[in-house]
């Protein structure tokens, strides 16, 4: 119990959410929760990661494609999403029909058979 008492004051010094904001980097609004909103150093940041990873596709010969972020649950019932996840999900009812955002960095794109 001391151990795990210990490992946990040891993770507490280094939580991304208090470094981040003190290295003003991001923060965590209320009104969003669970989404960083990003300030300039942390833009900085984030803008040379994205270039060096679009440098490494192009060098890789890999392409980008860019899907939208919310789906009709039928995609999600489809490709088995809704059934693993749909309790950490964000679904809306839109027009008598629900849709949810994308659960994780998935493309979407495979399972509507655009290739």
């Amino acid at each position: 119990m001391a151990a795990h008492k210990k490992f946990l004051e040891e993770a507490a010094k280094r939580d991304h959410r208090l470094i981040g904001k003190q290295q003003e980097l991001f923060y965590f609004e209320e009104a969003s929760p669970g989404s960083a909103m990003w300030l300039p150093h942390g833009m900085r940041i984030h803008n040379a990661i994205m270039n060096y990873i679009k440098e490494e596709y192009w060098n890789r010969e890999y392409d980008e494609v860019m899907t939208p972020n919310m789906f009709n649950v039928s995609l999600w019932e489809q490709s088995g999403h809704l059934a693993h996840y749909k309790d950490d999900m964000f679904l809306l009812d839109v027009d008598k029909e629900q849709f949810g955002l994308k659960p994780m960095n998935c493309p979407g794109m495979f399972f509507l058979k655009l290739f």
